[in-house]
């Protein structure tokens, strides 16, 4: 029979690292509070790895890369002119910046599901099943506001599991980890979750009418015409000076700019076939509308 082994100090980083975690919420030292919260945990797993069992620190080093691709890969889909341009409020930026992460936090969580069973296969606390099957609600919900705080309440279980862990284990070597049709269903889910909520928010055009550097997208709306005059240039002030329609001036501001671009919304009957735009030092340029 193995002998178990002592985890007092290990239990203990986990409990700290993830305490840190849930009080990365505070505002002003959150993030702060969050990386070293995550390097203390990441600590712990490895600690728990080179005694106990490997499996969840390798999915906690998993987490970790998934979170690296997020930001790498929501930055990269929040600077797409088609994405950018939709986004008119701060709040909207706010519930794009989610749905675009969905993804990466749904593999992120299914992991983390995965971590706190087999916390709870080698120490039988059942807080760990407990913070296991909150995590999936947080999952399902994590584009709205409920999601993040059902994660808060499965970060608390998942504390408390730590506090109540017993101080010595049976090691568990050589352990496989196993991804369940459970786990795998709900990846599928969550992407075409996103896939929805995407085709939902990103604006979409019936035409698109180009010249120089000058764009134009228009979507038809009964008689007339909603469209954003985009100048392709990135400049550092005023690019595009006025839109003239029928002789007369359509542009009355504020200066809004996408990716350092300046962009122009505009209404205009359905009738109107040409847009004449005033750029600054290039003169005018007239877009021809179908």
């Amino acid at each position: 029979m193995t002998e178990k082994v002592y985890i007092g100090d290990v239990k203990t980083l986990l409990f700290i690292g993830t305490l840190l975690v849930i009080l990365s919420m505070l505002p002003g030292i959150g993030n702060l509070l969050s990386l070293i919260g995550w390097l203390i945990y990441m600590y712990g797993l490895y600690r728990w790895k080179e005694l106990v069992d490997e499996r969840p620190f390798k999915l906690g080093f998993a987490i970790f890369m998934l979170s690296l691709f997020q930001v790498i890969f929501v930055l990269a889909l929040l600077g797409s002119e088609r994405i950018a341009l939709g986004i008119t409020s701060f709040s909207k930026l706010i519930f794009t910046y989610f749905i675009l992460s969905y993804p990466f936090v749904a593999m992120a969580l299914v992991l983390k599901r995965l971590m706190l069973e087999y916390f709870h296969e080698v120490s039988g606390e059942e807080n760990f099943l407990k913070a296991r099957e909150i995590l999936l609600y947080a999952l399902f919900l994590y584009p709205v506001i409920i999601g993040g705080i059902i994660g808060i309440v499965a970060l608390v279980y998942e504390l408390i599991g730590y506090k109540n862990m017993p101080e010595a284990v049976t090691p568990h070597p050589g352990k496989e980890i196993t991804l369940k049709g459970r786990e795998f269903a709900t990846l599928v889910g969550s992407l075409l979750i996103t896939l929805i909520l995407l085709y939902a928010i990103i604006p979409k055009y019936d035409f698109k009418v180009e010249k120089n550097n000058v764009r134009f997208y228009g979507k038809l709306s009964g008689e007339f015409v909603d469209g954003i005059i985009v100048y392709e240039k990135p400049c550092p002030g005023v690019c595009i000076r006025d839109v003239i329609v029928d002789n007369e001036s359509i542009y009355e501001g504020p200066l809004e700019k996408v990716n350092g671009k300046q962009v122009v919304r505009v209404s205009i009957p359905r009738k109107v076939k040409e847009i004449k735009v005033i750029l600054v030092g290039e003169g005018e340029v007239i877009l021809e509308l179908p």
